[in-house]
């Protein structure tokens, strides 16, 4: 059973060898004495191997010699002789406890915040509220209670909807969900025009209210009235109306933009390797080793706790050795440079005025070189919406 065994444990045991020709003698001389063994297994006819509690192994020395028979200890077991091996060793033993001490210590802080970035909030905004919140890198996790610091952070973002903080281990994970704005209401009572807001050349007209007064292929200023809201009714009445449509136009954009002719070529996370030491003075003890070459890998050493974060330095501590695979500088080529430089002004143009575009015609011009950079000028003819309301006065 179970809890025998584990009487047996705390009370410590001896596994014992006995060899002779009076075997039987001996096994009564046991049973008349009271101790108890178990466990007893018969190898042959002169050999005997049986268990006994560390308290009755000593009776058993007198036994031995009544029935001429040879004893042989063959393990120790149980708590007490183990509390007897730590005695012994006494400054491993004080060591051992130091460390677990130690990495409990810096088990209960919090050295990384992970925080899923929103559309509206910057990841560095909300890392600053958790900060004056009481939550950052180096905090003690028992100082801080997780759902009060993720209510008052909802409650300092209204477009926020659900804030949830999670400790794992030595990292807080910040969860958020944003939001769902209203659509925008429209106003179909004001009497209003559709303008253009650039110049272009008209490609599409879509009306869903009011009068289209230019045609596809017109040219446009900005300001131009492109939907009317003033229908005339009969001869001479005039009639105001809400005029609503989506009116789409060819522009033209030119940028000079220096893009890299060499870049590192991405590296693939299974081509990564990463190795973790145990730091204790100045010893290292490897938990997890990577079998590389340092010659062919770049490597990143990163500490946890983060030293670079606080201004001291504990003796112990775990060593993250991050190896990725050296690779040269890749040359681009003449066309990767202007398709570079090409997504890159679109997406500028796009970051610019809010909305995606449609790239119809481009020209993409190398002007001159200087040292590992290209100085690229880019022409793109795009289709976007260029239509907003106005108020009719």
């Amino acid at each position: 059973m179970l809890i025998v065994k584990m009487w047996h444990y705390f009370k410590g045991y001896v596994i014992i060898k006995i060899e002779g020709f009076a075997l039987e003698k001996f096994l009564n001389l046991v049973v008349k004495e009271g101790i108890f063994t178990w466990d007893i297994f018969r190898e042959s006819n002169t050999v005997l191997y049986i268990k006994v509690s560390k308290h009755d192994f000593k009776r058993m020395r007198n036994i031995i010699k009544k029935a001429s028979c040879r004893l042989e200890i063959i393990d120790k077991r149980g708590l007490p002789f183990i509390l007897g091996k730590m005695r012994k060793r006494k400054f491993f033993v004080g060591g051992a406890v130091i460390v677990l001490a130690l990495i409990y210590f810096l088990t209960s802080f919090i050295w990384t915040v992970e925080v899923k970035e929103s559309k509206s909030i910057s990841k560095t905004e909300i890392l600053g509220q958790l900060k004056e919140l009481g939550l950052q890198r180096g905090t003690l996790k028992y100082k801080f209670d997780e759902k009060e610091v993720g209510e008052k952070l909802l409650l300092n973002n209204p477009k926020l909807s659900y804030v949830n903080i999670e400790i794992k281990g030595t990292k807080a994970e910040i969860a958020i969900i944003e939001k769902e704005q209203p659509p925008e209401m429209i106003d179909v009572t004001t009497p209003t025009h559709v303008v253009a807001k650039k110049d272009g050349i008209i490609h599409q007209i879509l009306v869903f209210g009011g009068e289209a007064v230019v045609t596809e292929g017109q040219l446009v200023r900005k300001g131009d009235v492109l939907i009317s809201g003033e229908l005339t009714v009969g001869e001479e009445e005039i009639q105001r109306v809400h005029a609503r449509g989506d009116i789409f136009a060819k522009t033209w954009y030119e940028e000079i933009v220096d893009i890299p002719t060499e870049v590192a070529p991405a590296i693939e996370t299974k081509e990564m390797a990463t190795e973790n030491l145990l730091v204790v003075g100045k010893k290292e003890f490897a938990l997890k080793k990577a079998n590389i070459s340092d010659e062919k890998y770049d490597k990143i050493i990163e500490t946890i706790p983060d030293f670079n974060k606080l201004k001291f330095k504990f003796p112990l501590y775990i060593k993250k050795i991050k190896y990725s695979p050296k690779q040269e500088q890749k040359v681009l080529t003449e066309s990767e440079i202007k398709e570079k430089a090409l997504k890159q002004v679109k997406e500028h143009i796009e970051e610019e005025i809010g909305e995606n575009i449609q790239v119809s015609k481009n020209t993409v011009e190398i002007i001159s070189h200087k040292e590992n950079t290209a100085r690229v000028k880019v022409f793109i003819e795009a289709i976007e919406k260029i239509s907003i309301m106005k108020e009719i006065n």
